[in-house]
């Protein structure tokens, strides 16, 4: 893909453009929106099983959940329905409200990919 802002060629998985910076999947507010209305993304997706993990996570803690493609198309807003994991989706960017974004980071990481202290191996006394 290209970046809107500069026409940099990217690898279709990218969340912000190198060259100018410019982030992908948070929609643009514009003057009279709400602050807390803007979106930022927490997590990228490969699947709809990935998907429907960390969005029931998020939605039991009340976070609500809204899903963009790589461009930044709304594939689901806030408000919407389920979803339905289309095939041909590379991957989707699972937003929230900024006001939940560091919550929901928090989960993700506690709750979906648990870092190295979850993984480390005790190693055995000789």
């Amino acid at each position: 893909m290209k970046c809107p802002s500069c026409s940099v060629e990217l690898a279709d998985d990218v969340l912000r453009c190198e060259a100018c910076g410019t982030e992908f999947g948070v929609e643009d507010p514009g003057d009279d929106a709400d602050p807390d209305a803007e979106l930022a993304c927490v997590e990228l997706v490969r699947s709809s099983s990935e998907y429907e993990v960390v969005a029931s996570l998020l939605e039991a803690e009340g976070i609500p959940v809204a899903l963009h493609n790589h461009v930044g198309f709304a594939l689901r807003g806030l408000a919407d329905g389920p979803f339905t994991w289309d095939p041909a989706y590379d991957a989707v960017r699972v937003m929230v409200p900024r006001a939940f974004e560091q919550a929901a980071r928090e989960l993700i990481a506690t709750q979906v990919s648990p870092g190295a202290d979850a993984e480390e191996t005790e190693t055995p006394a000789n």
